[in-house]
């Protein structure tokens, strides 16, 4: 995990690899510099322990880290801040994934010839 994203989640022990080590039962490496849960019901559980507060300031946080990614989509951009309670950027964020989804499938919404 990068350096930059456990200062982002507020927690100095997150550094430690022997917390990581502990911790990878439950997580695997997902993309570079990130985990995820080996099981929905594990990130589920966890997503339900957190106050609602927290859960909302992590949910900012993971938006505006991914904000200026291209490797992250509209959808989820949209998620995050609607979790984060952010609904404008969420409502910009969901426009625009309707826009891109219209745009991409316009070839397959025209009548097809009956010749």
């Amino acid at each position: 995990m990068a350096r930059d994203q456990i200062d982002v989640l507020g927690r100095s022990e997150l550094a430690s690899s022997e917390w990581w080590s502990v911790a990878f039962p439950l997580m695997q490496s997902s993309v570079p510099g990130s985990v995820s849960f080996r099981h929905g019901v594990l990130r589920q559980a966890s997503h339900d322990s957190l106050p609602s507060r927290r859960r909302r300031q992590l949910h900012a946080a993971i938006a505006e880290r991914y904000v200026d990614s291209v490797d992250v989509s509209d959808v989820e951009l949209a998620f995050h801040y609607e979790q984060a309670d952010m609904l404008a950027e969420a409502c910009s964020c969901a426009r625009a994934a309707g826009l891109d989804a219209k745009n991409r499938n316009c070839s397959s919404l025209r009548p097809r010839s009956p010749w």
